[in-house]
């Protein structure tokens, strides 16, 4: 739709025209983030949306812009959320990997014993720089910085428990803790702490 289609009145428009602007130079400032941290870019556009769209919902600018441009912004906000979740994507499938694979054995060969042990070492060295790097980032309205580490909490505790439950009495190392390094509640209080703007030195 063009402006002048979503809104009801001049000012209206005028004002949809601002936000597309703003949606296109939010967009073009995203795409400088690292492509190696890609929560960065996802946490900016997601700050920025959910703002537009809470201001949008809260002031008169839901009278001037119309329901398009609403819903165009509940999208944009939706669409960050989901992209966020891709972030997890490894570390979601190594828990999966484990959870999966056959029940160990009573006894392992030195080459089971390694391939658990690669396991638990590649999800905390995944799960600890995803830490350092999410406690820096900042949302900074309460309510969406609660979802956010909830929807982390759902997705990850549960697959983390399953996976410890099944090799905590495996006997793949003389010291399992190693590996299997956090509790579940630990793990717990790590997720916390994402989104805080913590200064890590």
């Amino acid at each position: 739709l063009r402006p002048a289609a979503e809104a009801a009145t001049a000012l209206g428009a005028f004002i949809v025209s601002v936000l597309r602007t703003l949606e296109t130079t939010l967009e073009a400032k995203a795409r400088s983030y690292p492509a190696a941290k890609p929560a960065q870019a996802v946490i900016f556009l997601l700050n920025n949306y959910h703002y537009i769209l809470k201001n949008i919902r809260t002031t008169e600018l839901s009278h001037q812009v119309g329901d398009a441009t609403t819903a165009r912004f509940e999208a944009l906000v939706q669409k960050q959320r989901q992209t966020y979740t891709t972030t997890w994507e490894k570390i979601v499938g190594v828990l999966k990997e484990m959870i999966s694979a056959p029940p160990p054995k009573a006894s392992l060969s030195r080459s089971e014993k390694e391939a658990i042990k690669d396991k638990f070492k590649l999800f905390n060295t995944l799960m600890e720089d995803t830490h350092r790097t999410q406690m820096q980032l900042q949302i900074p309205d309460s309510e969406l910085r609660v979802q956010m580490k909830g929807d982390n909490r759902t997705a990850l505790l549960p697959l983390y428990s399953q996976a410890g439950e099944k090799y905590i009495r495996v006997p793949f190392s003389s010291d399992v803790n190693k590996y299997i390094k956090y509790k579940t509640d630990a793990l717990d209080q790590m997720l916390l702490q994402f989104f805080e703007g913590v200064i890590v030195k």
